[in-house]
């Protein structure tokens, strides 16, 4: 184990070293006698880059997610400004969630 806290919610979250670690600890159900359920955490298993890119613009977003998912991409979001008229447009800037 890296680390383990208590939540203000009661629950643990323990930070494991490998991926070896975390399938045990998925598996675990039973710690000291007292039933438990281990569950891999939503948001502290993910970074966000900002990437710029032109070419990136002329793919829908659908298509820009199954291209980056091989490399570990979870989402792709473009940054859009406003105009002077209130519309907004795309930019060639965009964040990028990897899992890690």
């Amino acid at each position: 184990m890296k680390t383990v806290r208590l939540l203000r919610n009661g629950h643990f979250l323990l930070q494991v070293a490998s991926t070896v670690q975390c399938r045990i600890m998925n598996k675990l159900e039973n710690l000291a006698g007292c039933l438990v359920t281990a569950n891999i955490h939503s948001t502290l298993n993910t970074c966000k880059e900002v990437i710029r890119c032109a070419k990136v613009l002329d793919c829908d977003e659908p298509e820009r997610l199954r291209e980056l998912k091989p490399q570990g991409v979870s989402a792709i979001t473009n940054f859009t400004v406003k105009e002077d008229s209130g519309s907004s447009r795309n930019t060639n800037t965009f964040i990028i969630t990897l899992k890690t």
